[in-house]
């Protein structure tokens, strides 16, 4: 699974970008569903982070989530919380889906 972290008007540090990646690992668990997940971070205001992850599946959208927390952690946990259960009940649905089918998931 491709990871792809880009921050918009705002730098911030490097050991920073790394915790954003190492939380972000624990979608590739995931990957079967997603293969490739942005993440758009920024901040809003003085006290506001903005966090929107993408995930996407061979090239094409499959769930955008967005979170905004007043520390950059608290943000990117929950869009990653979001997106995790929301990529967990999709891959539930498609498992249902091909059972019901006669397939096999």
């Amino acid at each position: 699974m491709d990871l792809e972290i880009n921050t918009l008007h705002e730098s911030y540090p490097p050991q920073a970008a790394e915790q954003v990646r190492e939380r972000l690992e624990v979608l590739t668990r995931l990957d079967g569903i997603a293969s490739r997940v942005r993440a758009v971070i920024e901040r809003e205001g003085e006290h506001r982070h903005h966090v929107e992850l993408v995930a996407s599946s061979w090239g094409r959208a499959v769930h955008r989530i967005e979170a905004e927390s007043k520390s950059l952690m608290g943000a990117v946990n929950e869009a990653v919380q979001r997106m995790e259960r929301t990529l967990r009940r999709r891959e539930e649905r498609h498992r249902d889906q091909q059972r019901r089918q006669g397939g096999t998931a």
